[in-house]
């Protein structure tokens, strides 16, 4: 998951479902859907999904926002933006601090003027 990527999970009671799931494996994950959620007829699009917990003895339900999978992408690539944006502010920064620090001090370009003369 990206950084800020919203999110609810639940603990699901345990069943013969949530049994059958953990038998699977925790590596395994099950998309969740809602029937007729959207225009047309049938699943609609993915809401969240199941995976069992860390220690494989009970299945999580992770609530997302509705058609979740199309919206990781431009998420995942907006925080890329944001990265680089903050990478090249901090150059920036860098770089005015630096100029800054190596400026000479006033007066100093009438000394070598007067020096050269």
């Amino acid at each position: 998951m990206i950084e800020n990527f919203p999110f609810d999970k639940y603990e699901v009671e345990n069943c013969e479902i949530t049994q059958a799931l953990l038998a699977k494996g925790q590596k395994v994950c099950w998309q969740t859907f809602i029937q007729n959620s959207f225009k047309k007829e049938g699943r609609g699009f993915p809401f969240g999904y199941l995976k069992a917990n860390s220690t494989g003895t009970a299945i999580n339900l992770y609530v997302c926002p509705y058609n979740y999978p199309q919206l990781y992408p431009l998420l995942s690539k907006a925080e890329g933006k944001r990265k680089e944006k903050r990478k090249r502010k901090a150059h920036l920064l860098l770089f005015v601090c630096f100029r800054r620090a190596v400026k000479k001090p006033e007066g100093s370009e009438q000394l070598e003027v007067a020096k050269q003369s």
